[in-house]
């Protein structure tokens, strides 16, 4: 499956603060989306240059530019993987090489799960990965909101959607509940499933948010 290379707004805010304010014992990240602007590796480095960080994609161009991307770097690799297939993807000889699944770690869902239509077919996969995972470890993720039809930019955010959803793979919109749900088991974090951009803004807001940044939400959960 090959997912869309834009950034989901307060991508970085949402990686960068949640490793600043709750340190894992083990700094390691599981990444299941391509390295790009403003990369997860990057971030996680400028917090601990000890990171270790894997991506995984099943796309065969995705996986030689991240690896080009990445062969200089001997903290951050690249694996061939499915989403919707979490044994294999954590399965994989790098994967367990660098990744001591044993003890927690952070895995990174970002702009990827809203690519999977049947809603329980989506939570059957993190699901998959939280079983598989330490007590302790941090789940991060990123998925399309759909808007209240009441709402105040209601078309507007429709045509973000139209716009967003032509340009990529497709995606499924969802409810805040629906969201929520795919991370049943999992306990949210401060402050729970938000706008990306609510998510430890770093400042003020100085503007308004865009349709497209109403429309992305973002949250990290534990796994007792």
């Amino acid at each position: 499956m090959h997912w869309p290379r834009e950034e989901p707004p307060g991508k970085t805010t949402l990686e960068e603060t949640h490793q600043t304010r709750t340190r894992s014992p083990q700094p390691t990240i599981f990444q299941v989306e391509v390295p790009t602007a403003e990369n997860t590796h990057e971030v996680a480095h400028s917090v601990n240059p000890d990171a270790v960080v894997v991506y995984a994609d099943n796309d065969p161009a995705v996986i030689a530019h991240g690896r080009v991307l990445l062969e200089d770097n001997d903290h951050s690799f690249f694996v061939p993987g499915d989403l919707t297939e979490p044994e294999e993807s954590l399965a994989n000889p790098v994967v367990t090489a660098h990744l001591d699944l044993e003890r927690p770690i952070a895995l990174l869902q970002c702009l990827t799960v809203h690519h999977i239509p049947d809603l329980d077919h989506a939570r059957r996969v993190i699901a998959g990965y939280a079983e598989r995972l330490a007590s302790g470890s941090f789940v991060g993720m990123t998925h399309a909101q759909r808007p209240d039809a009441d709402s105040e930019h209601y078309t507007e955010l429709m045509q973000a959607y139209d716009k967003f959803k032509q340009a990529s793979a497709g995606f499924t919109l969802r409810s805040r509940d629906e969201i929520a749900s795919l991370l049943d088991g999992l306990e949210l974090v401060p402050p729970g499933l938000v706008i990306t951009e609510d998510w430890w803004p770093e400042g003020p807001r100085h503007r308004p948010l865009s349709p497209m940044e109403q429309l992305m939400v973002a949250c990290v959960a534990r796994k007792p």
